[in-house]
């Protein structure tokens, strides 16, 4: 979603500070059913922590398309990638591409 970006996942090096920090809480992800349910919030920070830029939340459901392991892996992805994309939508505006 947001492919010119450096993305560093945490613990990160010493020397090196982000720009911005996404903080996930996850409170549930689990199959219910013949749904997939994904209950998230997320805290973007500015640089160094010293600053809140936002906060949000998600709340997505998917159908499985089937019984066997590989619907619910794909209806788990699809939620995920769905959160991924509200994030990187916050980040968006914010982030200006290395050269």
């Amino acid at each position: 979603e947001l492919p010119l970006a450096q993305v560093v996942s945490y613990p990160w090096h010493s020397r090196v500070v982000p720009d911005y920090e996404v903080v996930l809480n996850i409170t549930r992800f689990e199959r219910d059913g013949d749904r997939m349910i994904l209950r998230a919030r997320w805290t973007l920070l500015g640089q160094a922590r010293d600053g809140l830029v936002s906060l949000g939340g998600q709340n997505v459901e998917r159908r499985l398309e089937g019984k066997e392991m590989t619907a619910m892996a794909a209806a788990a992805s699809q939620a995920l990638a769905e959160l991924g994309r509200q994030i990187a939508g916050e980040l968006r505006p914010l982030i200006t591409p290395q050269r």
